[in-house]
């Protein structure tokens, strides 16, 4: 049995209501990790319930900074950055 790379960890996601976000979010769950599925679009909370128990959404602007309060302790951050496509990815240290 291949090793989860991801167990045990916290990610979230930003832009995970479709396209790269969405699979970047499957793909850290088949790893093992808890995803947070952030998104201003709320298609993202039918991409979580097809994720299983294991993904959430949470309706966020990535633009807002009082939005990222709500976010809690995360081992990962991936995504695109709102507007401009470029990816970020960064290693939270907690």
């Amino acid at each position: 049995m291949q090793k989860e790379l991801l167990a045990e960890k916290v990610a979230i996601v930003t832009g995970a209501s479709m396209g790269q976000g969405a699979a970047e979010a499957k793909l850290f769950i088949e790893e093992g990790a808890k995803v947070i599925l952030a998104d201003i679009d709320p298609n993202g909370e039918e991409i979580a319930k097809e994720l299983g128990d294991n993904a959430l959404f949470v309706h966020h602007d990535v633009s807002k900074e009082d939005s990222w309060s709500n976010l809690g302790p995360v081992d990962k951050l991936i995504g695109p950055e709102a507007g401009g496509g470029d990816m970020y990815e960064a290693e939270i240290a907690c």
